[in-house]
């Protein structure tokens, strides 16, 4: 019976250790209670985990169950991003409910036209692979999506507390490292175990990051970061930034 290769497992051990960790960490600060999404994210990737290390590596049940288990992941990285940007955005609700919609309507589309794809292509594709093609395309649009908030965040000098901060650079560094390697299987199938070390350790400090980073002091803490402005400049961006959303309240109303 084989097992996943060594340096897999050394980095899964790693990971679930981490995992753990992080839990509970949640659990005691309660910060599930602020971050559900992010908390279910965390047992799901709890369970992936252990499957990966109890479920032998070329038995069809391991990959099954990463199929299972990888969809779940999938489904709460895109509640996780909802999350995120209704938290930053909590006090612009016009602009937040713009957003929630690009998001939906950016994610239909990535979903349909990858489907369209695998109906044209003449290359048979299984369960497997046509999954990776749709997971290519979700995680391409979350990824883009995380890289423009971010770019507002940076531009406008909105006070968000620094949990908030640990949560979104964690998952813009753990969304780059996902899209780069499924963009690289795609491309070619040479490195495809190169590239899995690289996710596996992305994911894993990225979580190291969030274990270290998220407190309960860190709901207390208001930070600004990004481009610096003057005092004046800055109430004069804020009020063109709140005018902005009340025209998008008022344009949802009608």
């Amino acid at each position: 019976m084989h097992r996943s290769p060594t340096v897999e497992t050394v980095l899964l051990l790693l990971q679930s250790a981490i995992l753990v960790r992080l839990v509970i960490r949640v659990l005691v600060t309660k910060l599930f209670r602020k971050y559900p999404c992010f908390f279910g994210y965390l047992l799901v990737a709890c369970a992936q985990a252990l499957v990966f290390l109890l479920v032998p590596y070329d038995s069809a049940s391991y990959r099954d169950w990463w199929l299972i288990t990888q969809a779940l992941l999938t489904c709460f990285c895109a509640l996780i991003v909802l999350e995120l940007y209704g938290l930053i955005l909590s006090d612009l609700t016009g602009i937040a409910s713009f957003s929630r919609l690009y998001l939906k309507i950016s994610i239909g589309v990535a979903i349909l036209v990858s489907l369209l794809l695998l109906l044209v292509e003449k290359t048979p594709h299984d369960r497997y692979s046509g999954f990776m093609v749709v997971d290519r395309a979700i995680v391409t649009s979350l990824l883009v999506f995380v890289l423009l908030l971010t770019a507002f965040l940076v531009y406008y000098p909105i006070p968000i507390n620094r949990n908030l901060v640990v949560y979104s650079i964690g998952y813009a560094v753990y969304f780059l490292a996902k899209a780069g390697f499924l963009l690289a299987v795609n491309v070619s199938n040479t490195g495809y175990r190169l590239f899995g070390i690289a996710v596996i350790t992305a994911s894993t400090v990225c979580m190291l990051f969030w274990l270290v980073g998220l407190s309960s002091r860190g709901e207390e803490k208001t930070l600004v970061i990004g481009h610096r402005w003057n005092r004046e400049d800055q109430d004069k961006v804020l009020e063109r930034l709140k005018a902005i959303n009340a025209s998008l309240l008022r344009a949802g109303r009608q």
